[in-house]
């Protein structure tokens, strides 16, 4: 995702709860989405940016090149700033445009983006949640 190293190192002095998590990390990184602000560090198809989709990679309807998979999220606006959806049926399914369809397209205003937990409205982290979802 971005510039951010998602991958830990455990630790021989780990505490039980933190390996615990390190066992299960892969479980905890599908959860993970952006909450964009600007959009010139979230990449369309390998970040998941698009609230319950998951990586948009798995949805592409043709096979994407080099060029198109290092593309950020404004890649899928005009230039009138809103979302292009000539280019977006072009590439992903319409159940997928769709739910483009209902987040506001990406903007210049500089907003910090964030990483949310996708599996809790608020986008915060529950580790009652987590292990829930683990079992």
């Amino acid at each position: 995702m971005g510039l951010v190293n998602l991958n830990p190192i455990l630790k021989k002095s780990a505490s039980v709860v933190w390996q615990s998590i390190w066992k299960n990390w892969e479980l905890f990184k599908e959860g993970l989405t952006w909450r964009t602000g600007d959009e010139r560090l979230v990449n369309s198809w390998t970040d998941a940016w698009l609230e319950g989709s998951g990586k948009l990679l798995v949805f592409s309807t043709i096979t994407l090149s080099d060029k198109e998979l290092s593309g950020k999220v404004y890649y899928f606006t005009n230039l009138s700033g809103g979302w292009d959806f000539t280019r977006i049926r072009r590439v992903l399914p319409p159940d997928i445009c769709e739910m483009i369809r209902s987040v506001p397209p990406p903007n210049n205003s500089n907003k910090e983006n964030r990483i949310t937990w996708m599996h809790q409205k608020s986008g915060f982290f529950l580790v009652s949640k987590a292990y829930k979802l683990a079992h």
